[in-house]
């Protein structure tokens, strides 16, 4: 999956052109009580090209054209919940050689608790962050390394007066630390990699609202596996009804119509996004409630007549 973003990365038609909003695309796992779908949403301009890298990358898997889904149940109460990068984006989330098992399966196994009139989705909606991201943090990087600390935090006025105090100086004869030095090497590789702009959404949607605050507590914990101690981790944002009700709303609305909030972006790479979403695979996702699909399309043997006898 990591070539698929890294195949996204590479298009243009992201962009939306002068005074145009940038387009992205919407990948989402959605859990009803007897199964689990995997979909992906994207403009039309957007269709051919994204269909394109699906098969490519999963040669076996057939793309099918799909009205959109319906959500929510009649008298139902929905919850909603986004989530963000604590510290700076630059820092990385694990790597998947992390895991013992498919970090996903995670996330699949909270999915799969739901019961009737009861649905709960994972939409994450990307875009490709531009490479001067990436050579910006790197020159962050390699200040980190001349002051030999993992970062510094002076206020502006204190770049622009001079008036830095010299208790507050870095120490330039000061070595790093191994785990310093572990923690700057895992920003590098990340940094190597094709970036993106990313807003990570959590929604449920059951008949009580103590039922559906539950299952979004258990869908939110199965992101606990991708923190890390000395990197970075996940922090919830969350939407509450003690908050102004119309806020609330327009957050569901977000979700629904799958639009994008330029205040809740987190910065991922390709490799961290495929750890999050993936398409699945039989060998690795043993869920039995992952709609999979029913039959195969193989091509037709060479030689064949175009014309012939119809019987």
């Amino acid at each position: 999956m990591t070539q698929f973003y890294n195949n996204l990365h590479s298009l243009d038609a992201f962009d939306g052109g002068f005074l145009k909003a940038k387009k992205h695309i919407s990948m989402e796992i959605v859990g009803e009580p007897s199964m689990i779908y995997f979909h992906v949403t994207c403009p039309f301009e957007l269709e051919s090209i994204t269909e394109k890298f699906i098969s490519s990358n999963y040669p076996g898997a057939t793309v099918e054209p799909l009205y959109d889904y319906r959500y929510f149940h009649e008298n139902t109460d929905q919850e909603y919940i986004s989530l963000d990068l604590k510290k700076d984006d630059m820092y990385p989330i694990t790597k998947l050689d992390d895991h013992k098992t498919d970090p996903i399966n995670t996330i699949l196994n909270s999915l799969s608790k739901l019961n009737e009139n009861e649905t709960a989705f994972l939409q994450i909606l990307v875009r490709p962050k531009k490479h001067k991201w990436n050579e910006d943090m790197h020159k962050k990087v390699e200040r980190m390394y001349e002051n030999k600390t993992e970062g510094i935090n002076y206020s502006l006025w204190d770049f622009i007066s001079g008036n830095l105090a010299k208790s507050e100086e870095p120490e330039k004869n000061k070595e790093l630390t191994p785990q310093q030095q572990e923690n700057l090497k895992a920003i590098e590789e990340k940094l190597a990699l094709p970036c993106f702009e990313t807003n990570i959404r959590l929604v449920t949607s059951t008949p009580t609202t103590p039922r559906s605050k539950s299952v979004l507590r258990d869908l939110a914990g199965s992101f606990g596996h991708y923190n890390t101690v000395d990197q970075n981790k996940f922090e919830l944002i969350q939407t509450s009804k003690i908050s102004f009700l119309s806020r609330r709303i327009r957050k569901l609305n977000q979700a629904l119509f799958r639009i994008w909030d330029s205040k809740e972006v987190s910065v991922l790479s390709g490799d961290e996004l495929s750890q999050i979403f993936h398409f699945p695979d039989s060998r690795y996702n043993k869920s039995n409630l992952i709609k999979w699909q029913g039959y195969k399309t193989f091509p037709a043997p060479a030689g064949m007549p175009d014309e012939g006898v119809l019987l």
